[in-house]
């Protein structure tokens, strides 16, 4: 088997000339029990996103939005519709 520095016209690869999901968006949700890295994943997949293909990539905690709101209204009211 040839060796990799054998390659006589070796190929750079950058980055593509196109997205195809460019303007598109793309949401990816996690669902699971507590402390099973559900937050891990999400940054590290946004790390990877916006590392590899420079697309913006943003987490969100609903547990983060609903402490946030719970503090104006009663725990009660928060699942009232």
């Amino acid at each position: 088997a040839p060796a990799s520095h054998d390659n006589p016209t070796p190929q750079s690869w950058g980055p593509p000339t196109s997205y195809a999901t460019k303007s598109d968006k793309i949401v990816c949700i996690m669902v699971g029990l507590p402390a099973r890295g559900k937050s891990y994943i999400s940054r590290r997949l946004a790390h990877y996103v916006s590392f590899f293909y420079g697309a913006p990539a943003k987490v969100f905690n609903v547990g983060d939005y609903r402490r946030k709101i719970a503090r104006t209204t009663s725990m009660a009211d928060f699942f009232d519709g």
